[in-house]
């Protein structure tokens, strides 16, 4: 029998899927396009994560989606994941729209997992410090390479498409708050946390 959790940790990657199925060659309705106000197209903050520019864009977003849910048992447990992957997804999405000035249009989870990832690096630091602060310094080092140098050339060809790596960036930012912010809350005890198993 198939566990809640489960159906929970597969559900963005079951959505995107659906959503390639039924539009490979994209969607424009469901993108992020600049040259219409995001006002305009506010749903675009939650569709935009699920689409994909092509089957490559989406087998690399969603292979490393499952990497990066197996890295946690606890604070991206059950719902946690999904959730807190609309979230990131649209953060990044807004942070995008707000200071892109060179791409036209945005689709892709990568926002979101840059996101996932420096969440993580802050929520389970105690777990597992030393393989946390690889962790981080591996998306800190990739961040600004992509800032400054630029994203790979062969990332692009392979999606058919410009890397939004600001979106990787904001998404990152995005995860990093989210995740003091939770800090605080749990240390203030404004929330249960659950047990680690």
């Amino acid at each position: 029998m198939i566990r809640v959790a489960t159906v929970w940790q597969i559900s963005i990657p079951a959505l995107s899927l659906i959503a390639f199925g039924l539009w490979p060659d994209g969607q424009p309705l469901l993108e992020y396009q600049t040259s219409t106000s995001l006002s305009q197209q506010w749903w675009v903050l939650l569709s935009t994560p699920l689409l994909h520019t092509n089957g490559y864009h989406l087998m690399m977003n969603v292979a490393a989606y499952c990497l990066i849910a197996s890295l946690s048992s606890s604070s991206l447990h059950s719902w946690r994941m999904p959730v807190l992957t609309l979230w990131l997804g649209a953060l990044s999405t807004l942070g995008f729209a707000l200071f892109n000035h060179q791409l036209t249009s945005l689709v892709g989870l990568s926002g979101a997992l840059h996101g996932i990832v420096a969440y993580l690096v802050i929520r389970e630091f105690n777990s597992g410090p030393k393989f946390m602060l690889v962790l981080g310094a591996g998306l800190v080092i990739k961040l600004a390479w992509e800032q400054f140098v630029g994203a790979s050339a062969h990332t692009a060809s392979l999606i058919d498409a410009n890397v939004a790596v600001l979106s990787h960036l904001t998404g990152a930012i995005a995860g990093t708050l989210t995740a003091l912010v939770m800090r605080f809350i749990v240390a203030r005890g404004l929330v249960a946390t659950r047990a680690t198993h």
